[in-house]
């Protein structure tokens, strides 16, 4: 038995199915760990950005009539005195001032 010599293979054959393993398990904490809480943020991000943008909208409305009423303010005599006798609540001479309350829908 001197002459033979035997070999002995040692099996490699699990090396890339575990290397495959630990990959896609890093790739999965990684994905998990970065991506999904960016994609969460941004849907919080999108929700923010419409409550902005309807702000905006509601702003935008609230200045273009009072730009028409400064308007109005600036070239009538007469919506100055409506405005300044509904504002200071005065009359002209003669006048009777009635004031009422106003109803609160609240029922306070």
């Amino acid at each position: 038995m001197e002459g033979r010599t035997t070999e002995r293979s040692i099996g490699f054959g699990w090396v890339l199915p575990s290397f495959a393993l630990v990959f896609l398990g890093f790739a999965l904490v990684t994905l998990a760990t970065n991506i999904l809480p960016a994609r969460k943020s941004t849907h919080a991000m999108d929700a923010e950005k419409r409550r902005i943008e309807a702000e905006i909208e509601r702003l935008s409305a609230t200045d273009r009539e009072l730009e028409l009423r400064e308007r109005a303010l600036a070239g009538d005599p007469m919506t100055q005195e409506a405005e300044f006798r509904r504002t200071f609540r005065t009359g002209r001479p003669g006048e009777t001032i009635y004031q009422f309350e106003e109803d609160d829908p609240e029922g306070r």
